[in-house]
């Protein structure tokens, strides 16, 4: 009977270590996981900038969206913000100030840039041309100093965008 029981017990110790070995094991597993699942995340991850670029050269002015992270960027929304807080859909103020410089300095102008539809999906090292801005004649280069400091000063650009991992992020020229 005392054999008996001690066996019993024996067995009782050896289950509840089981059982404890099997809850800490598992634990791990799940920790694990989710540690495996943030470093997937982060591995991923977009890097946005604006950049404005102004060639004297060729009197031509753009204005990029890129991506220099590892990761895909999904673009939402992109807003111009004049510094006055106003915003105004597809980069009208922009194209508004060109024109205004070049007639101002007796230039020409041609306007181009992507349409920015619903969603557009900006791969790592990817560009999208929101704006682009080219004067011709005799005072293009003055014109495209004088476009510079105005949009330098005056203009920002709201980036809305989400990861592959629907993380949304806003960025004001980022």
């Amino acid at each position: 009977m005392l054999g008996d029981s001690l066996i019993v017990s024996l067995q009782l110790m050896a289950a509840v270590s089981n059982i404890t070995v099997a809850v800490w094991v598992g634990s791990s597993v799940v920790r694990s996981h989710r540690e495996q699942r943030h470093h997937n995340r982060l591995s991923v991850r977009p890097l946005i900038h604006v950049y404005k670029t102004f060639d004297r050269e060729c009197g031509c002015a753009k204005i990029e969206v890129v991506n220099n992270g590892v990761g895909p960027a999904i673009l939402e929304r992109i807003e111009e913000l004049r510094k006055a807080h106003n915003m105004m859909p597809e980069f009208e103020f922009t194209r508004k100030l060109a024109s205004h410089v070049a007639n101002e300095y007796g230039c020409g102008l041609k306007c181009d840039g992507e349409k920015f539809e619903k969603e557009y999906t900006l791969p790592p090292s990817g560009r999208f041309q929101i704006g682009g801005f080219c004067f011709y004649g005799e005072k293009k280069d003055d014109a495209l100093v004088a476009l510079r400091g105005k949009v330098i000063k005056g203009v920002s650009y709201k980036i809305v965008y989400r990861t592959i991992y629907d993380v949304r992020s806003e960025e004001i020229d980022p």
